[in-house]
């Protein structure tokens, strides 16, 4: 099996055609409106580490932690005004499942040498994408809800969220790797995950290779004010699509005809199979 930083390689040279997608997670890291304003609101310094799970639109807040001042362990996170709250999940929702729709389906094209814009990924995909980013928004909700009601539960929101995050990251992807229902997406990437092999082995070294990045990305990105917030959307931009393209290599491999569980390297790179 290739490593996961040998994958990253790969799949990035076989991105040249569709490299222009990078302004996607460049421009939606800035549509992350509580990250930015907790980084032009901070007083000091900051440091801290993510542990990103795979992403189907990673951005520079899949990799660096915004600062969270005021938090004390065991306790939630205090809401904001739900009428900003109710808006903000419905334009994560709609927004980012559209771009996401296009971001994928244009750079998975590319990535196996077919013909589909980003338009026509919209069209194919936006609903599925639009009603999987809905479900990540509802499960957030209602972890925040319980959270609230029984603030001990706080301390399992993160190792819930690496758990959540192994059962199902690769259902966004699937939707175009393989043209699923989002329901038989959400089930195949459940059974992948319990098989394990290289949808294990491809989980942990996006996960340790992004804590490693997530380290420098933060400094840079949460303590120079905006010119912080322009150098980390710049830097991390092209990370981002490359950790996408591996994804979806990675997942092409693992569940192809011929998949063995583990992302393989053949003669002339990464297998470049897929599924019509």
């Amino acid at each position: 099996m290739t490593s996961f930083r040998a994958l990253v390689r790969d799949s990035w040279s076989r991105t040249e055609s569709a490299r222009w997608l990078v302004v996607v997670p460049f421009v939606w890291s800035f549509a992350q409106f509580h990250a930015v304003a907790s980084v032009l609101g901070l007083q000091g310094f900051s440091v801290g580490v993510r542990f990103p799970t795979p992403a189907a639109l990673p951005t520079m807040w899949t990799f660096a932690r915004a600062p969270q001042p005021g938090v004390v362990v065991g306790t939630p996170p205090s809401m904001d005004a739900p009428s900003l709250v109710v808006a903000n999940l419905l334009f994560s929702t709609l927004v980012g499942g559209l771009l996401t729709a296009g971001f994928l389906g244009a750079l998975h094209a590319s990535t196996t040498g077919r013909k589909e814009g980003f338009g026509e990924s919209v069209t194919r995909y936006g609903l599925r994408q639009t009603l999987f980013a809905g479900c990540v928004a509802l499960a957030g909700t209602a972890v925040f809800a319980v959270t609230a009601l029984v603030p001990p539960l706080f301390l399992l929101a993160f190792p819930g969220s690496i758990v959540a995050g192994y059962l199902f990251y690769a259902t966004p992807f699937l939707v175009v790797t393989d043209d699923l229902t989002l329901g038989d997406a959400f089930g195949r990437s459940y059974h992948l995950a319990l098989r394990g092999g290289g949808y294990f082995s491809f989980f942990l070294g996006y996960l340790g290779v992004g804590a490693l990045c997530s380290i420098p990305i933060t400094l840079v990105s949460v303590n120079l004010g905006v010119l912080g917030l322009l150098a980390g959307a710049t830097l991390t931009a092209p990370l981002c699509l490359a950790f996408a393209a591996a994804t979806l290599t990675a997942l092409d491999e693992i569940d192809g005809p011929n998949g063995s569980g583990d992302p393989s390297v053949t003669g002339s790179g990464v297998n470049t199979s897929t599924r019509p």
